[in-house]
């Protein structure tokens, strides 16, 4: 990917989780289902869950195979988790890096440092030329105008909520500062949720993020810190000290985290502190529910934030057919074809 295609920022969507869990979960059982047809998804899961999803114990022999059933059983987990490029990855997981792995080893076994041309050769073989499934094809954004206006109003929408999440988050812990003189340094936001009033505006976030004390002697200690904070909707353009209601360290120790209502029926993954009382004023929101079980989504905000217009064509082709069919089956866009920045508008609102 171009440097130009990121958006680096400390955030991390739930849905990107679920989509990267659910992913993995469908290609270990094509896998497994690969190498003993005669299982069920069910037998596969049920074999999987036995072993802690763990190939190898599932299923030893797979590996004592000859090279060309492992790289099968892997292109068939590739597909099935939706790898942009399964040949690529089955080649380079079954062949490649164990030729990598012991190349390395010979090379590393009579000396301390790896030459230039040593490196060089372990690059070629990681990255042969070219890839199995690499075909070219034709400039996409001359094919498919519209997907690529949507990705870029989505892209910057995204950047926009990323800049007030971030600034929100290093606010809350220069209050947390400010009133017990213990300063840590943001890590990363794992979970925001938007609480609306009755007329479905913005009223408060709850935010979950991990962050490491500032102190150099403490940073080395290991694992981040957990924080909570609760904040009012703005009335500048900006988060300030007096807009963040509670900030508070979240401990470790409990094996269940609180969620409020409204974040559990939103299905957002934003940890909460024990103790309702602390938070959303002890009124507004009940501890505990039954959050709304959804499926891993079709697309996720990190199609958008690390959008490759060289690789990820799938993605547009779909954004392309979801548009036009939506097109299709406005009466008044069909009547106005030509304006298809007011369908986008549209549909960004409604979908996006």
């Amino acid at each position: 990917m171009r440097s130009s295609d990121r958006i680096d920022v400390a955030v991390i969507n739930q849905s990107i989780i679920s989509r990267v869990v659910q992913r993995s979960l469908d290609g270990l059982v094509a896998a497994l289902r690969h190498h003993c047809p005669g299982l069920s998804d069910d037998d596969a899961l049920w074999h999987l869950s036995l072993s802690g999803a763990d190939l190898r114990t599932t299923a030893p022999s797979l590996f004592s195979q000859a090279e060309s059933d492992v790289e099968a059983a892997i292109q068939a987990a590739a597909k099935a988790a939706r790898h942009p490029k399964p040949a690529a990855l089955a080649l380079f997981a079954s062949s490649v890096m164990p030729s990598v792995i012991r190349d390395a080893e010979s090379l590393l076994s009579d000396k301390h440092m790896l030459s230039s041309v040593d490196i060089l050769h372990l690059s070629t073989m990681v990255l042969p030329s070219p890839l199995p499934d690499q075909l070219p094809h034709p400039p996409l954004q001359e094919r498919y105008t519209a997907a690529f206006k949507l990705i870029a109003r989505r892209r910057m929408l995204l950047i926009r909520l990323y800049r007030e999440w971030v600034q929100l988050a290093d606010t809350a812990l220069s209050k947390y500062a400010k009133q017990t003189g213990e300063h840590y340094l943001l890590h990363i936001i794992y979970g925001v949720g938007a609480l609306q009033d009755e007329f479905n505006m913005d009223e408060s976030y709850h935010i979950s993020s991990m962050a490491y004390p500032k102190d150099p002697s403490c940073a080395s200690r290991g694992a981040p810190v957990f924080f909570f904070a609760e904040a009012l909707y703005p009335s500048g353009s900006e988060f300030s000290q007096e807009d963040i209601t509670l900030c508070c360290i979240l401990q470790p120790s409990s094996t269940e985290v609180d969620s409020c209502q409204v974040c559990l029926n939103e299905n957002l993954q934003v940890d909460h502190p024990d103790d309702s009382e602390n938070f959303g004023g002890g009124q507004y929101y009940n501890i505990d529910g039954i959050g709304e079980d959804l499926d891993c989504p079709i697309t996720s905000e990190v199609d958008y934030r690390c959008f490759d217009p060289d690789r990820d064509i799938d993605f547009v082709e779909y954004l392309d057919q979801d548009f036009t069919s939506y097109i299709s089956a406005s009466p008044w866009h069909r009547s106005h074809k030509d304006d298809i920045d007011s369908a986008i508008l549209y549909y960004c609102k409604r979908y996006m």
